[in-house]
């Protein structure tokens, strides 16, 4: 006869064992890299997002938005750090991510390329401290 102690520490480990198995298997059902790319609302062409992995995350940038990194919530869906918005991806049978949708927008955004990064950032923000006085002790 099996003891209720030795049915109890079974019990905990699968348990255990099945909610990892269910985390694994929820968080990397798709690769990070299938979402990368640059999204347009077609006809917009300025009107577009990057989105890319970095340090193991997703992330998403713009020419007027600061790269944020995406909690995974979902396969297909991420939120954004700041705030609650959330980046809902459609993918194909293959698995790549062809569409992206913002909670707080009816847009519509479809891949149209590989991930671009914008460097001219930096330029901007020096700039930007410079004229709001922040750096002035620098000149």
């Amino acid at each position: 006869m099996i003891s209720r102690r030795a049915l109890h520490s079974a019990f905990l480990l699968i348990l255990l064992l099945s909610s990892f198995a269910l985390r694994a298997q929820s968080s990397s059902s798709v690769p990070l890299d299938n979402f990368t790319g640059e999204y347009s609302v077609p006809g917009q062409p300025g009107n577009a997002f990057t989105v890319y992995v970095q340090d193991g995350m997703l992330t998403v940038e713009s020419e007027r938005l600061v790269p944020e990194q995406l909690k995974q919530i979902s396969a297909t869906v991420f939120g954004f750090t700041r705030g609650d918005d959330k980046a809902v991806f459609s993918l194909d049978a293959s698995g790549r991510a062809t569409s992206l949708s913002l909670s707080n927008s009816a847009a519509i955004f479809v891949r149209s390329g590989p991930p671009v990064r914008h460097v001219f950032r930096v330029i901007f923000f020096i700039l930007t401290f410079f004229s709001i006085g922040v750096l002035s002790d620098f000149r």
